[in-house]
């Protein structure tokens, strides 16, 4: 499932980076949730989460889909 926040983040159109600065999550963070080292605690997954569903226009239902967790 880690490849699931990739797979939402590229298709949001956002980079790490931009993911990291609207989260407040640091960006190696983000690197490591999408690489499986770690996984976010729920409050992260929840930020990230919402950022994504906010970022795909009309695609509401890949997010979803990602649910309960997104690593």
């Amino acid at each position: 499932m880690k490849q699931q926040l990739k797979r939402l983040r590229h298709a949001a159109g956002i980079t790490q980076y931009q993911l990291a600065s609207e989260t407040g999550i640091s960006r190696a963070r983000i690197s490591h949730f999408e690489l499986g080292i770690s996984k976010p605690t729920p409050d992260e997954e929840v930020l990230i989460k919402k950022i994504l569903s906010e970022r795909v226009r009309g695609n509401a239902a890949m997010v979803a889909d990602c649910a309960p967790t997104l690593t």
